[in-house]
């Protein structure tokens, strides 16, 4: 794993190129106007290439920091900077123009997902049904995408 290579200053040219075109985008903070999901980044971000399955790391300075995908996408589809967030989410704004992807043929870990309820020694079977729907019907929506 390399750190800080050709990805960080692609991601910080397209941010600044993104700076000038986006007049919502305040300035950046030194070294890019990045915005965290704290549960699973805070300080540093690791991407996966598609291809080649190269790793990278760099560190981030975010200007903002969330653990909510909704408040993160809300900031960056205002421009307030770039965030590494789950597909699923985020693909309305990419495909209207909103946002758009620093680094395409990147990509950084899944985020989980729970489905959480409280320990009983017997479930309702309409519980365990829906247990089991989710398990099958969420990967085919979400697919490979992070």
């Amino acid at each position: 794993m390399r750190d800080q290579g050709d990805l960080h200053a692609k991601i910080e040219s397209h941010c600044a190129e993104r700076q000038r075109a986006c007049p919502n985008m305040r300035p950046s903070s030194p070294p890019s106007p990045w915005l965290a999901l704290r549960t699973y980044y805070r300080n540093e971000v690791r991407l996966m290439h598609d291809v080649t399955g190269e790793k990278v790391r760099f560190p981030i300075r975010p200007r903002l920091s969330t653990d909510n995908l909704y408040a993160l996408s809300s900031a960056a589809s205002l421009g307030v900077g770039a965030c590494i967030g789950s597909t699923w989410l985020l693909s309305e704004s990419l495909a209207s123009g909103r946002l758009l992807r620093l680094a395409p043929h990147w990509h950084a870990s899944p985020l989980p997902i729970y489905l959480i309820y409280p320990h009983a020694q017997f479930y309702p079977t309409r519980l365990t049904r829906f247990v089991e729907m989710m398990r099958e019907v969420v990967p085919a929506i979400i697919g490979n995408q992070a």
